[in-house]
């Protein structure tokens, strides 16, 4: 990469810390809506790669994966924790390291994959290991999800006749268990205009780790 699209990488990377800080997610997707055009008019996360690359992969049998760092072997550059997740050295493979969620209530790490293609089907993918996880209510634990939102920072597909309904969690595994592998697809809605991928514990306590993350073009997982 060269200097001049590194420098707009960071820049990008300190402007989006500077929204985020210390605030709550809901305080976050609130700041998105008033700062959404410079973001999405600049460089993103997810900056696209040129056609002649993905079709060059797509020829090697490769899926290109939108998240950075998703089996976090360098800075996790991009993710945001909440104070019970950090990067922790457990992993499936040697040499890779995971998301390690310790909480006693519910925390998680994120990323923002912006400006996806309306009506594409995208998959999110990764391996979960969990720890002692007590359910505190109903559909609660382990989870990952890919929730879409729109450009003022609502959600786009938990709106139906102006209600919203609760957010999607997938996998809300309890107890203890070895790596298992984790697919979930999503397609893009009308209006959505970034994902915000989450692996975490929700309303639960426990430990959770979480690696190998991938969010790929297709229904296939990478």
């Amino acid at each position: 990469m060269d200097s001049q699209g590194e420098g707009a990488d960071m820049s990008l990377a300190t402007e989006l810390n500077s929204v985020i800080g210390p605030k709550t997610r809901r305080a976050f997707l609130q700041a998105m809506g008033a700062t959404g055009v410079a973001l999405l008019g600049r460089r993103a996360w997810n900056t696209a790669l040129p056609e002649s690359r993905r079709q060059s992969l797509a020829q090697a049998g490769k899926s290109i994966t939108l998240l950075e760092d998703g089996g976090f072997q360098g800075s996790a550059w991009g993710w945001q924790f909440t104070d019970g997740a950090r990067v922790a050295d457990p992993a499936r493979h040697p040499g890779r390291r995971s998301v390690q969620v310790q909480t006693e209530s519910g925390d998680y790490a994120r990323f923002l994959v912006l400006g996806p293609e309306i009506g594409k089907t995208y998959t999110l993918s990764g391996w979960m290991k969990t720890e002692g996880i007590v359910q505190q209510e109903e559909a609660a634990g382990a989870y990952f999800t890919a929730s879409q939102f729109e450009f003022q920072g609502r959600p786009t597909e938990f709106t139906v006749d102006g209600k919203q309904l609760p957010e999607k969690r997938f996998g809300n595994y309890t107890g203890t268990s070895d790596w298992r592998r984790f697919s979930q697809s999503f397609i893009c809605l009308p209006g959505t205009t970034w994902f915000e991928v989450v692996v975490g514990i929700y309303r639960a306590s426990g430990k959770a780790w979480f690696t190998d993350l991938a969010f790929v073009e297709g229904a296939v997982p990478a």
